[in-house]
């Protein structure tokens, strides 16, 4: 079951990076509350996250028009 609900997550969810370091608070806020269909934005580092949404529909909702994205990272994939 654990290994089901794993992959469940991943394929909800995107890894994005940036150019210069981000404060992961600061970056939540803006994008959660700005963007509304993240549910969790988790850091890898300061330069790499992982947003994971509710749905796989919101996510590719996302990925079609991810203008909000593009003003923090200068790459965003599965």
């Amino acid at each position: 079951m654990f290994q089901g609900e794993v992959q469940s997550w991943l394929q909800r969810s995107l890894a994005c990076t940036s150019e210069e370091p981000i404060d992961l608070g600061s970056l939540a806020s803006a994008i959660i509350n700005g963007f509304g269909l993240c549910t969790k934005i988790c850091s890898v580092s300061n330069f790499k996250f992982i947003l994971t949404f509710p749905t796989l529909e919101q996510l590719e909702e996302v990925l079609q028009h991810h203008t909000e994205l593009d003003q923090w990272f200068y790459e965003v994939k599965r």
